[in-house]
């Protein structure tokens, strides 16, 4: 059985931090069912730790049996450790450290959601998660958006970022890379075409969700870039971002 050093540990768990993430190019992922997600999905699982009780847990011997099969370094360590390294109340036994996409797949066809600023870790997972259910191509974050592989952010997508991009990309790029190639949306809360009323288009949509605070930024404007309403029926004040996002694309992909 491999054994775990302090130094290696240490190193393990500085990937709770955005920067050693991004020096080591790796995230933490937690749960058997996200690791079983990672293992289908062919993710560059790196090193796997789990605590032994898990052995009696059906179905988790064959997930380690398919990571040493892949030669996936496997580590049986105390309660301890795995509380140290999670972020969740109540552990659920197994880590994984996964590697991010040597050359990420960036793309621009088909329709796209864009989180714009959003700065709730469980937003954005439930965002990512919205932007697969809806079979879109992808989904871009801009810089001040809370980082796409924050262990929160990874929980609330519930393993769809194995099955969509997730990058980040100014506002100035996107813009200048889609504004002739796809129809581009702007929610706004009030004042914008009511979404039931746009016209189809023959373009792929890029979708605007924007700072739950804010909005979407400013930068979003000028005639490639249509403000749209999800009009309330009600007095309510707003919706979450999230939910707003699945409420309008309800519509541009189920009715329109």
């Amino acid at each position: 059985m491999e054994t775990l050093s302090k130094e290696h540990l240490k190193r393990i768990r500085s990937l709770q931090q955005k920067k050693y993430r991004s020096i080591h190019q790796a995230y933490l992922l937690e749960g058997i069912l996200l690791l079983e997600e990672a293992l289908k999905m062919q993710a560059r699982v790196q090193e796997i730790l789990y605590q032994p009780y898990l052995l009696d847990k059906p179905g988790f011997n064959a997930l380690l049996d398919t990571a040493r099969h892949r030669n996936i370094p496997v580590y049986e360590v105390s309660p301890g450790v795995i509380k140290s390294l999670s972020t969740e109340v109540s552990p659920q036994g197994v880590i994984a450290l996964i590697a991010m996409p040597s050359s990420p797949d960036i793309t621009l066809e088909g329709s796209l959601l864009v989180c714009d600023e959003i700065q709730d870790p469980g937003n954005l997972g439930t965002l990512i998660r919205i932007a697969h259910w809806f079979g879109l191509a992808g989904v871009i974050t801009t810089p001040g958006t809370v980082d796409a592989v924050n262990p929160k952010v990874i929980r609330s997508a519930m393993g769809s970022h194995f099955h969509l991009p997730v990058f980040e990309m100014t506002i100035s790029d996107i813009l200048e890379k889609t504004r002739n190639s796809h129809q581009i949306l702007a929610s706004v809360v009030r004042n914008g075409t009511p979404v039931s009323k746009l016209k189809i288009s023959d373009k792929p949509f890029l979708l605007v969700i924007g700072n739950e605070a804010r909005g979407v930024n400013p930068q979003w404007n000028g005639d490639a870039v249509l403000p749209v309403t999800l009009p309330p029926l009600s007095d309510c004040e707003s919706l979450n971002a999230a939910t707003a996002a699945a409420a309008i694309l309800s519509i541009l992909c189920y009715q329109l």
